[in-house]
């Protein structure tokens, strides 16, 4: 919200901008003027005097106003960065599951990978069974499967995309001390 906009909603407001009104608020800084303007509605909302007008003239410069116009912003500003993370988590998601599914495509042997997996899984033993029963017993063509089904079911038993690629052999000699 800008400076004018406040302005313009004071007006809307029916609160008469005297010049030492004006005054006063154009020493204030925008984000006190904003937060004042907020705690202000809220205040008024919350109890909805008859005089409104004078009501909210005489309650905006009180640090109930202020505190609780800051109050609000912090919370929007807090319920805007959880929704950025949120869109940021969701493109990473969407991105690794692009990459897992890319792999799964182009895996010359899907049931042994799964199977390799599964067999390095301890975290849910129930979730293996599963897999196992549904999928590695039955004789199901894993790559007729559907790529929604592979991301419902198979998610977990697919490895991490950073572990598809191959661990490189290191020389078991360790060199000497100089």
């Amino acid at each position: 919200m800008t400076r004018s906009e406040i302005y313009e909603a004071m007006g809307k407001e029916r609160i008469i901008m005297f010049d030492q009104l004006q005054a006063r608020l154009e020493q204030l800084t925008d984000d006190e003027l904003i937060a004042r303007w907020r705690g202000t509605v809220d205040l008024a909302f919350d109890y909805s005097p008859e005089n409104r007008p004078e009501w909210m003239s005489q309650v905006f410069w009180t640090p109930t106003a202020l505190e609780g116009g800051q109050r609000i912003i912090r919370k929007e500003q807090l319920r805007q960065k959880r929704a950025r993370d949120a869109r940021i988590k969701q493109a990473y998601l969407n991105n690794l599951r692009k990459k897992k599914l890319n792999f799964w495509l182009h895996c010359s042997n899907k049931r042994q990978l799964i199977e390799n997996h599964l067999s390095l899984m301890t975290a849910d033993p129930f979730y293996c069974k599963c897999v196992r029963e549904q999928f590695l017993a039955e004789s199901i063509d894993f790559d007729t499967l559907d790529q929604k089904l592979v991301s419902l079911w198979l998610w977990d038993a697919l490895p991490p995309f950073k572990r598809l690629q191959p661990v490189p052999k290191f020389n078991e000699t360790v060199p000497e001390a100089v």
